[in-house]
């Protein structure tokens, strides 16, 4: 089956679940414009897939918002480090139980079975890509370059979201779907930025020049994850040493969200 193949498969298994075939709420304007029923903040795989959740249930008065360009949501194409997923690629959930909407679906279509069986994990630029064609595939409505900067009640309509860019949006329910950026402020610890040049520190965060680390020792505060990942990365582009400094006496070796797999 080509790509091509599985997209019309996709449009047509939703059409055999079209139920209710009717919008749950008439759409309604407000003297401050139109009302969407949802607007969701976040345009990476936890706002796709509500957003496809709504369209499942015909609630298709909805906008999604992000904050970056086209292709750039999420952590994926930017301060993403790894090679691969660390989820098992047999995974699902965005695909809502639809077969042909799964990664393996999208994958197969495109390389085929023995591709598949022989692949490790997902590498995360695929992953990206997989989530561009699950948006462009189901229709999500997505506005990109829109950071929200202030939500507040709105008379008669329920909630104004206003964008940087001067747009304001009206919305009857909320959904923020920010992943990592909703879970507080990047920083860096006053201990390194009152200490150093800006040029000699970055933030994981940052769009760092790992070609500049090249014959340099680094050290990394953090043994998370990304403190990993970009240390592998300063290594693979030639840093001479990098040290992680921790605060725990020994480095952790339990998953503690291992059980989620299950």
């Amino acid at each position: 089956m080509s790509l091509e193949e599985l997209e019309s498969l996709v449009k047509r298994q939703n059409a055999f679940i079209d139920f209710p075939n009717r919008p749950w709420m008439p759409e309604t304007t407000s003297p401050r414009g139109h009302v969407y029923d949802v607007v969701i903040v976040g345009a990476g795989q936890s706002g796709l897939a509500a957003a496809y959740g709504l369209m499942r249930e015909q609630v298709t008065n909805i906008i999604v918002l992000d904050a970056a360009r086209e292709g750039e949501e999420g952590p994926w194409t930017t301060f993403a480090r790894m090679i691969t997923l660390r989820t098992p690629k047999i995974l699902s959930g965005l695909d809502f139980g639809n077969p042909s909407l799964s990664p393996r679906a999208w994958f197969e279509a495109q390389w085929g079975r023995s591709a598949w069986d022989e692949l490790t994990k997902i590498p995360r630029g695929m992953w990206q890509d997989y989530l561009i064609w699950y948006r462009r595939v189901l229709g999500i409505p997505v506005r990109n370059d829109s950071r929200i900067i202030d939500i507040a009640p709105a008379p008669a309509a329920g909630l104004s979201l206003r964008a940087a860019d001067g747009n304001e949006y009206l919305a009857r329910k909320l959904i923020l779907c920010t992943g990592l950026d909703g879970s507080g402020r990047w920083e860096v610890p006053s201990v390194v930025s009152a200490a150093l040049p800006r040029d000699r520190y970055a933030h994981t965060a940052d769009a760092i020049d790992f070609g500049a680390l090249a014959r340099r020792r680094i050290g990394v505060l953090g043994n998370g994850a990304s403190a990993f990942d970009n240390a592998a990365v300063a290594l693979e582009r030639g840093a001479v040493q990098v040290s992680l400094c921790l605060r725990k006496e020994t480095f952790p070796r339990v998953n503690v969200h291992k059980w989620m797999e299950t």
